[in-house]
Parts: C-alpha cells; structure tokens; sequence
C-alpha cells in the first residue's frame, strides 16, 4: 500500500507579531495616501530613539549639528520642505551617533518618511512647532549643551505624538468612517 504524503498544515504568518521594519514600510509603500495611524506609530518610534541620537550628535560634534540646522534658514513654509528638511536632519544627525543601527533604522524608511512627514507638516500648526523646536534645538547645538537639546527633542517628540493623535482624534469625531 502507498504512503500518503502528508504536508505540515498550512501557516499564515501575523506580520504584526513577525515582521521587521521591512514589513511595515513594505506595508505602507502599498498606499497610495499613508494611513493616519501609520504616522502616528512613526511618532512613537521617533520618540524612542530620536532623544538619544541627538543627545549624542550635540555632545560630541555640536558644530556639526549647528552646520545642519543652519540649513533651516532656506525652509518655505511648505508640508514638502518641512518634511524634506526634517528627514535630512534626522538622518545626518543620526550618522553623527556611534551607534550606526539609528541611520539604519531610519534609511529603512527613505522611501516612505517624506510621504509619512508632508501629511504631517500638512497642518500649519505642526510646521509652526516643529520650527521653534528647530530653533530651540540650535540653541541647544550652540553652546554645546547635550542636556538642553534632549530635553527639547524629548518636548517635541511628545508633542508631535500628541498633536498628531489628537488630529485623528478629531476626524473620527467629526463622522468619518475611514482614516485619512
């Protein structure tokens, strides 16, 4: 008599418990318009790392920082530039780290930050406290105060998160019944 061949049962794996940051950016590239709650996880992630990289970019190459904030100089009071700016910061300031794993973190989404950025800077509110915190973080890069340019990120990161849950919040509370 034949064996039968048996197969293992098939498995459907959750992306959410068993994907990498490759899977979520894979995930929001096959949007056309990002999804609200997609910038939001961004904010959050931003909020873990982003106080450290730049502490560590301030206390040992402040020059540096300042020579890259310099830039925001030149910005227009665009969603576009705001979020070009902002990447580029983030990444440059992000290479200043010893630790190599944040830009790498962060070049794993070149190809969806500007699209996840501009919808953010699209509210006028978020261009206006994100060049004061520019500003406060030049000062910060200025007199070479790590301490002073952590807390300013920390105070920004919170506030974006917040700014930007509380955005959302509101849509849902006017009626809509899908995300923006």
């Amino acid at each position: 008599m034949d064996k039968i061949a048996t197969w293992p049962p098939c498995y459907v794996k959750d992306y959410w418990k068993e994907g990498n940051i490759k899977t979520i950016v894979d995930i929001v590239q096959q949007y056309e318009e990002v999804p609200d709650e997609f910038v939001l996880y961004f904010l959050e992630l931003r909020n873990a790392i982003t106080t450290k990289y730049i502490k560590e970019a301030v206390m040992n190459h402040y020059p540096k920082v300042v020579a890259i904030l310099s830039e925001m100089d030149t910005l227009h009071d665009q969603a576009e530039d705001f979020a070009l700016f902002d990447w580029h910061l983030q990444k440059r300031v992000a290479g200043l780290s010893h630790n190599p794993i944040y830009l790498l973190m962060l070049n794993s989404f070149d190809h969806v930050y500007v699209r996840m950025a501009t919808k953010y800077f699209s509210l006028d509110f978020c261009r206006k406290a994100s060049f004061n915190y520019y500003k406060d973080l030049m000062t910060a890069a200025l007199n070479g105060d790590y301490q002073q340019a952590e807390s300013a990120v920390s105070s920004m990161m919170e506030k974006s998160y917040t700014i930007w849950k509380n955005h959302i919040s509101s849509d849902y509370k006017e009626g809509e019944d899908t995300i923006r």
